[in-house]
């Protein structure tokens, strides 16, 4: 949704130029983790196998924090005077990322949540550093606490996939 959206008057020193790129910013996040948070309940409902009772809580409470982060993420559009995203459609639209088709086996969806945060930490920290230039810094500070969620999410994923195998990072 690249249109302007209407502005609510909301005179909290954010010009309506920064206050359409922060909406960009915002509500793009909000598609992408709609996109994700339906992902994480479809693999909630239907993962199966060994670790079947892990991967279910593991996959529900992580829907769990990408929901509450999604509310985080309205809140601060309405806080910035705009309206949120509303619908499904516009969830799609906004979207940085595509809905994966439906995955049965348990280490697949694994992978797939794994690759799902990397791609949204990746997003969080461009836009922590958008955010910054527009010089907003509690919409910074709300982009810090959801990448810091995030990784600690995908390292909870990467170390359930990663069968005790060493990763090494070269200097």
């Amino acid at each position: 949704m690249k249109k302007n959206v209407k502005a609510i008057a909301a005179d909290i020193g954010i010009d309506d130029n920064s206050k359409q790129q922060l909406y960009t910013i915002l509500a793009e996040s909000i598609g992408t983790l709609t996109v994700f948070r339906q992902m994480l309940l479809a693999y909630h409902w239907n993962v199966k196998g060994s670790i079947f009772v892990i991967l279910h809580s593991l996959f529900g409470d992580q829907y769990d924090a990408v929901g509450a982060a999604i509310d985080i993420f309205a809140e601060r559009i309405r806080q910035i005077g705009l309206i949120a995203p509303t619908t499904l459609a516009q969830c799609l639209e906004l979207s940085t990322v595509d809905e994966i088709e439906a995955v049965t086996n348990a280490d697949e969806m694994v992978a797939n949540v794994l690759a799902f945060h990397e791609i949204i930490i990746q997003q969080l920290r461009a836009n922590f550093d958008l955010t910054n230039q527009l010089r907003d810094f509690a919409t910074n500070n709300i982009i810090a606490d959801v990448l810091q969620s995030h990784e600690k999410m995908a390292w909870v994923v990467r170390t359930t996939l990663d069968n005790n195998a060493e990763t090494v990072v070269k200097q």
